[in-house]
């Protein structure tokens, strides 16, 4: 096993795609870093005391096959000028998530 990434990424060639979720701490969209897939949870700047509890859980998790892989975290300036705390991590769609469920030998398979 290994640690957990903590570098930063450039969050200008990051595009936020789809909503897929939200929550009491942040939002969670799809979204685009450069040829990747991710997932982005967006905190706002009322939400930073969780963003930072969140980032530094995430930060000491070590990866593992059944854990999504934690990427990245940084902030960066909203078009209205408003701090948002961002925790980008591995997107699996649905159907992967499904599939891995009743079948987690295509995981070992298809990562090799």
């Amino acid at each position: 096993m290994e640690t957990a990434n903590t570098d930063t990424v450039d969050l200008d060639h990051l595009k936020l795609l789809e909503l897929i979720g939200r929550g009491r701490y942040g939002t969670v969209f799809r979204g685009r870093l450069n040829d990747r897939c991710v997932a982005v949870k967006l905190f706002s700047a009322a939400d930073r005391l969780n963003f930072s509890s969140e980032r530094s859980i995430y930060s000491l998790l070590l990866q593992h096959d059944n854990i999504a892989r934690f990427l990245s975290a940084d902030e960066r300036t909203a078009a209205d000028g408003r701090p948002e705390y961002l925790i980008l991590m591995e997107y699996y769609p649905l159907e992967y998530l499904i599939l891995m469920e009743y079948y987690p030998l295509v995981r070992s398979t298809s990562s090799s």
